[in-house]
């Protein structure tokens, strides 16, 4: 889909608008846990913002538990 396109987002397939990370790659920490999860997906197929929240906070909360005495 083109930047800011309305379609589903091929990880929740919620509709919304669909920023392709083609032109604004991201981290590639992030992209590694997306890929985790869905092993097909590519930046080129883009994601929508929510799912970009959600794995962003999940790599900052498993870095924040490690940073932990005992983590």
């Amino acid at each position: 889909p083109a930047r800011g396109a309305l379609g589903l987002c091929p990880l929740c397939q919620c509709t919304g608008v669909i920023h392709d990370t083609e032109e604004a790659a991201l981290p590639p920490v992030i992209a590694s846990e997306i890929i985790g999860d869905f092993p097909a997906w590519t930046q080129n197929d883009g994601i929508c913002p929510q799912c970009v929240d959600l794995y962003r906070g999940r790599t900052l909360s498993r870095d924040a538990a490690g940073a932990l005495p005992g983590g």
